[in-house]
């Protein structure tokens, strides 16, 4: 090659090679970390009402992901126990069944007079919180949990339930709900109890919604869910 060429030659190298090594960089600045996801067969969760009662127990698979979106200043996460903070996205949904308790008041108004199953749905879309942990693990997350008709505590209720990813002294917080997480304005519940369910009343159907978007199911429009026996059909 003549030596004009060559000279040539080397003034384009090393005018490309920052171009290459600085579209490098910001791909490596740019990248995602990937989403974790976990997920827990819960049974014998105790659901209650807006009449202050337990009024089902729920048995249900419950798939919860973990998004990490970007680090934020430290005074997010008071008391960080890492130095850091991290802003987190989080959606959770459940999927499974209800058994009303009978005897119990209804969920928005009335009682329940059996014991019947009927089916649930739900979760949130769009929780975000703060995290002092960069990193989320999903084997973190128990695979099964059994709650015995008792009201879960600490991590695992569901406005916690994201904080089991992560350490036990990692530090949350949230705007909505300051020293843990925020479960988001679309959170929200509905159950069925379709037609046939009751077989002393099988032309009534039930459905009640308990949602953040509504009044979380203390109005009439939320609907509601009855048991009732044959002598009180609707």
């Amino acid at each position: 090659m003549p030596r004009i060429l060559r000279l040539l030659a080397f003034a384009l190298a090393a005018a490309v090679t920052p171009a290459v090594a600085a579209s490098a960089q910001a791909n490596a600045a740019t990248t995602t970390i990937k989403p974790v996801t976990a997920t827990t067969m819960i049974s014998a969760r105790p659901d209650s009402g807006v009449q202050g009662n337990n009024w089902a127990l729920d048995r249900f698979a419950r798939e919860a992901t973990v998004t990490f979106v970007r680090e934020v200043a430290a005074t997010n996460c008071p008391g960080t126990d890492t130095g850091h903070c991290y802003l987190w996205r989080a959606r959770i949904f459940d999927n499974g069944v209800f058994t009303t308790i009978a005897g119990q008041l209804a969920p928005r108004t009335g009682s329940l007079d059996q014991s019947l199953a009927g089916l649930m749905q739900g979760g949130t879309g769009n929780e975000q919180f703060y995290s002092s942990w960069k990193t989320a693990k999903a084997s973190l997350v128990p695979a099964t949990e059994n709650d015995h008709g008792q009201a879960a505590t600490g991590r695992q209720t569901t406005t916690n339930w994201v904080e089991q990813f992560f350490g036990t002294s990692a530090v949350f917080n949230s705007t909505a709900n300051p020293g843990g997480p925020n479960l988001g304005s679309d959170a929200g519940w509905t159950y069925t109890l379709n037609f046939l369910a009751n077989s002393a009343c099988p032309n009534d159907a039930y459905k009640w919604v308990d949602s953040a978007a509504g009044q979380w199911g203390s109005v009439a429009v939320d609907g509601n869910i009855l048991t009732p026996n044959a002598a009180d059909c609707t």
